[in-house]
């Protein structure tokens, strides 16, 4: 039976034809969110969540894309809430080993955090659709793709306005050194 044909019996409240359309799309899937989130365990806990989502929101579906690419933007947004959902702990145990190595050598630390310091003012002052990408390529170290696909732009969209971001970040940071040796300079 077509994809289509078993969409409409699933919405009319067929629970067997719903499941073969989850079935036909589930070897798929699953290695998708393993790929994003790199946990076998994980991922199967993702993608019962996605077909839980799935059939909540089946009425929603419209048709203007095929069942499976729903489908496979629900299992997207399901890897990417697991993966938000762990970041915090990684993260502690990253920063453990940052302080670690800045206890031997304090002047990294020191520009490093003053580097940081730097972008995220700059990045906070910048338009919300440009700060949004930025947020995800690098500071949840989502692809560029996964970008596209969780705020429905191009890839190319995408890229362009992280190139938008590092040149204003470098038009910045330009600006910053020629002020501070105007200043040095002054007696």
């Amino acid at each position: 039976m077509s994809e289509s044909n078993l969409v409409c019996l699933a919405k009319a409240g067929d629970s067997r034809a719903f499941a073969s359309l989850l079935e036909r799309n589930r070897p798929r899937l699953f290695r998708k969110i393993e790929s994003m989130v790199r946990q076998k365990e994980d991922a199967q806990d993702a993608l019962q969540e996605c077909f839980l989502k799935a059939w909540l929101h089946l009425d929603r579906f419209e048709g203007k894309a095929e069942f499976s690419t729903w489908l496979t933007r629900i299992a997207i947004n399901e890897a990417l809430m697991l993966i938000r959902k762990r970041r915090p702990m990684e993260t502690f145990a990253d920063s453990e080993i940052e302080i670690s190595d800045f206890r031997l050598c304090p002047q990294r630390h020191y520009f490093g955090s003053e580097a940081r310091a730097f972008v995220w003012h700059e990045v906070a002052r910048l338009p919300q659709e440009l700060r949004m990408v930025f947020t995800m390529r690098y500071m949840q170290e989502l692809s560029t793709t996964e970008v596209a696909c969780m705020l429905d732009l191009t890839t190319t969209t995408v890229k362009s306005r992280l190139y938008r971001v590092r040149q204003h970040l470098r038009d910045r940071r330009m600006n910053r050194r020629m002020n501070a040796d105007f200043h040095s300079s002054v007696p």
